[in-house]
């Protein structure tokens, strides 16, 4: 079997706070999820382990966390597993990334790809890699990454199965976080426009996901830990590949914070079903209240305090389906539609195909990733 996962984003610090061994929080989460990668290898006929980026949260690592990745290479590498690990745009700078100092490591088993690469995976599959390469300057990053995605045909073996791996956000995909894509100008992939018939596996986009575009399968292993209200009361995962098959299966993370969401109709609710929680120590707890006059939060606070939660935030005015979890592109064989074609419905009048959401959410990114687009 093939193990993929990404976006560990060792060194985010929000929703957090110090530990005992002076880092924080949401850091531990990030060593907690890799070593238990490490024991959910142990459990599975794992014959090859992929990275799809973001290992840190930040192209400067602190040293702490250097020297912890370090030690948590070589037991990987002890494994006798063949690993790969791409770059993400987190770990890009213009010159280097993150952990350039993997190759330093002499490891025998863990290849680090930091420019388009093809590598035969098994018999029948052939991958092609392409990882997040920093463009000429920071308002043009995304560029040669995407020139080359745009050249993915030229790397298609045509008398194989063919999985794709990258680190880039797909137009199809669904919203969550790092999922405000459009509205952030990230720059986005279509892969209506690459050879047919392929499997994809992105990192980048932190909810996990699934779908179909034409005859190619989409997978997002998503993001390893929690990082903002987007994530709550969604599971994390590794992605599992059945290398004969062709099956794919989600395994989740156990040992990770949970972050959840109180929905209530006044502060005062709020605080009455905060006392009715159980939530283990350290659960970060985000409130929507339906309310527009939020009043003072004192009260909460000391509530989240006593229960050793830790306050993410409070949405004042609310409505009641505010934060839903995004589930929706976590379906097998899902006939996803990309925002160009729900901007195409809207532009053509043909209102009936458009989501319910379509003017006060869905319309405004469509108008983003329209200008993000004219732009590029």
């Amino acid at each position: 079997m093939i193990l993929f996962f990404s976006d560990a984003h060792l060194g985010y610090k929000r929703y957090s706070s110090i530990t005992e061994n002076f880092i924080f929080e949401s850091e531990q989460d990030a060593r907690n999820a890799l070593t238990e990668i490490l024991d959910i290898i142990s459990h599975y006929p794992v014959s090859k382990i992929i990275f799809c980026g973001d290992l840190f949260h930040s192209n400067k690592p602190t040293p702490t966390n250097i020297k912890w990745v370090i030690e948590w290479f070589h037991k990987l590498d002890n494994l006798g597993i063949e690993s790969y690990f791409i770059v993400g745009n987190h770990d890009a700078s213009e010159y280097s990334h993150a952990f350039v100092f993997a190759h330093s490591l002499n490891l025998k088993n863990i290849t680090i790809i930091e420019k388009t690469t093809t590598i035969d995976l098994s018999p029948n599959i052939h991958g092609i890699f392409i990882p997040f390469m920093f463009g000429e300057s920071l308002q043009n990053k995304y560029h040669k990454t995407q020139d080359a995605f745009n050249s993915l045909n030229d790397l298609v073996d045509p008398t194989r199965v063919n999985i794709v791996i990258s680190h880039l956000h797909e137009v199809h995909a669904g919203f969550g976080s790092e999922a405000r894509m459009i509205s952030n100008l990230v720059s986005s992939v279509n892969i209506t426009k690459t050879a047919s018939n392929l499997y994809y596996v992105f990192g980048h986009v932190h909810t996990p996901q699934q779908y179909k575009v034409g005859e190619s399968c989409v997978y997002y292993p998503g993001a390893l830990i929690n990082m903002t209200s987007d994530d709550c009361e969604i599971p994390k995962y590794v992605l599992l590949c059945d290398e004969r098959t062709l099956e794919f299966s989600y395994v989740p993370l156990t040992k990770i914070r949970k972050f959840k969401l109180i929905k209530a109709k006044t502060i005062d609710d709020a605080v009455t079903a905060i006392r009715q929680t159980r939530y283990p120590t350290g659960t970060v707890v985000f409130i929507a209240v339906e309310s527009n006059v939020l009043g003072s939060t004192n009260e909460v606070l000391s509530e989240l305090q006593r229960k050793r939660y830790r306050f993410g935030k409070i949405i004042c005015g609310a409505s009641k389906d505010a934060h839903k979890p995004i589930t929706d592109n976590f379906l097998p064989d899902q006939q996803s539609r990309s925002l160009d074609d729900i901007l195409q419905d809207y532009l053509n009048g043909v209102s009936e195909k458009l989501p319910k959401n379509w003017k006060t959410n869905v319309l405004p990114r469509c108008k983003k990733y329209l200008e993000m687009s004219t732009m590029n």
